[in-house]
Formats: C-alpha cells, structure tokens, sequence
C-alpha cells in the first residue's frame, strides 16, 4: 500500500471519527442542556400549588375584611338580633321537613331549672317536656319530700338526641331550604361573636 494512499485512508478514518466525535458531543450537550433546564410541566404543576394557597388566603383575607367592614356598621344588639333571627329561620325550615313533632325546635325565653334567673334557649320538644318534667319532680320533692318517678328514662332520652341529629343532618343533605338557612345562622352567629370579641 502506497504512502499516499494510506494518507488518504487515515485522513477518512480521521473525517468519520470527528464526525462521531461532534456527534457525541452534540448528543452530550443536549442531554446536559435537557438536565440543566427546567421541566416546564413540574413548573406548572409547583406555579399551581403556590398559586392556590396564594388564593385560599387572599379568600380569608377578603372574608375577614368584609366581615370587619360590615360588624363596623352595627351595634351588638343589631347583630344579636340578626343572630336570632337566622337561628329561628333555620329551626323553621327544620321544623317544616322533619318526621316527628318531638324533634320540632322551639325557641324560649324560660327560667333556667333550678333557678329563677331567665334565658333563652332553643332546644327540641321532648327536652322542653322532659325539662318540665324535672321541674314538677323538683316541686313535689320540695312540697311533699317524695320526688316520684319520672316517665322518661336517661337511656330514652339519648335515643331520641341521637335520633334528632340524624334527622337534622339528613334535613340538611336532602333539602336546599335547610342548608341554606344553616348558612345563614352560621353567617349571623360568625359576625356576632367577632363583634363580641372586638369588643
């Protein structure tokens, strides 16, 4: 083999070498330019994330103010009031759906038992009548020293609270009227108690 053409063939095999040494570190150089940027789906995914709690907290934020802006505006007796209120729209939508006349919800301004001090209070009829029920025990026990027995029973009487708040969680799910109602006393009774504690 000729000097020339062994020159020759050595400067091919040079060619192809440094086409696949180019090519290699183009290959090189993009897998470490592909490493070295950002995937830009992770950046979506971690731009969302702190996007949301970012928008949770501008939301209580402008919960706060509104509810700052709009107790500034009135008085505790107005907002009383309106607590009231919404509390009595809400046992009415309950009272209006609910299966048993013992679970109808009764607001009353009554003496407290054992005591002449008044309070209002709402609670259910059965316990406004087992309430009443104590209160003759309590009297015939003052009046005669023999208290009787009374005709409700403590275990009955868990029964039927259980009941009462199966049946006012299920008012809630299955009636628009209700829930909505439940939202409003729980709007009335969050700015009340704010303006109680500014106070």
């Amino acid at each position: 083999m000729g000097s020339l053409t062994m020159a020759v063939r050595l400067t091919r095999c040079r060619h192809v070498l440094g086409i696949v040494a180019t090519g290699f570190l183009f290959v090189a150089n993009e897998s470490a330019t592909a490493q070295a940027e950002p995937d830009p789906a992770a950046e979506t995914v971690e731009d969302t994330g702190w996007k949301a709690d970012f928008d949770e907290r501008e939301r209580q934020f402008a919960a706060a103010t509104a509810m700052e802006m709009y107790t500034r505006t009135k008085t505790v007796r107005q907002l009383l009031r309106e607590y009231r209120k919404a509390e009595e729209t809400f046992y009415d939508a309950f009272n209006d759906v609910n299966s048993d006349n013992d679970f109808d919800m009764d607001c009353k301004t009554a003496p407290v038992l054992g005591s002449r001090k008044r309070e209002r209070r709402c609670k259910a009829e059965f316990l406004w009548d087992y309430e009443k029920e104590l209160g003759e025990e309590m009297y015939r026990l003052h009046t005669t020293g023999s208290a009787g027995n009374t005709t409700t029973s403590t275990a009955m009487l868990q029964r039927k609270q259980e009941a009462l708040r199966a049946e006012m969680t299920a008012a809630i799910a299955d009636y628009p009227a209700v829930a909505a109602a439940l939202a409003e006393l729980t709007r009335a009774k969050r700015h009340y108690e704010f303006k109680i504690a500014e106070d």
